[in-house]
C-alpha cells in the first residue's frame, strides 16, 4: 500500500477517499523512507504515529480533520491524535507536517481491525504508537 502525503490536496484518490476502515500516520524522511522513531524497547523502524480508524466518517473526512487539528490557527479538537501533534512542541518539531504521510486499509470491521494493531505495536514496542497516547 502507498504512503500518501498529508499536506497533498487531495490526500487520497477518489476510489479511496470515501472508504472506511484503519489507517496509520508515518514519519517519512525527504526521500520518502521511514524515519525511525526511538521506543521504549526498541526503534520503530517503520516510523509509524498514530493508528486509527473510522467507522462513520470516510478515510477523507477523518484526515482533514487531523489536518485541520494540527494547523496552527484553526481550533478543531476532534482528532485525539493530532491534537497530541499539535500540543506537544517536541513532538511538532520532529515530525513537521510535510514529513507525514498516511496509509490506508479499507476494512469492514475496523474497530477489531484498529485494537490488534495497537495492541501488536505496544507488544513489539513496549508503548502505543507516539499521537496515540492521552493526556
Amino acid at each position: 500500500m502507498p504512503y500518501y502525503p498529508l499536506n497533498n490536496k487531495p490526500i487520497l484518490p477518489g476510489n479511496l477517499s470515501n472508504q472506511k476502515g484503519v489507517y496509520v500516520i508515518y514519519a517519512l524522511n525527504d526521500n520518502e523512507t521511514p524515519k525511525p522513531i526511538n521506543r521504549v524497547l526498541k526503534t520503530d523502524k517503520n516510523g509509524i504515529l498514530y493508528i486509527g480508524q473510522t467507522t462513520k466518517q470516510t478515510f477523507k473526512k477523518r484526515l482533514d480533520m487531523f489536518k485541520r487539528v494540527i494547523a496552527p490557527n484553526y481550533a478543531a479538537t476532534a482528532h485525539s491524535g493530532g491534537l497530541n501533534l499539535k500540543e506537544i512542541h517536541a513532538l511538532r518539531e520532529a515530525f513537521p507536517a510535510n514529513c507525514i504521510y498516511v496509509q490506508v486499509f479499507p476494512y469492514q470491521n475496523p474497530k477489531a481491525v484498529e485494537q490488534r494493531m495497537i495492541e501488536e505495536y505496544r507488544q513489539e514496542f513496549g508503548e502505543v504508537p507516539p499521537l496515540n497516547g492521552s493526556k
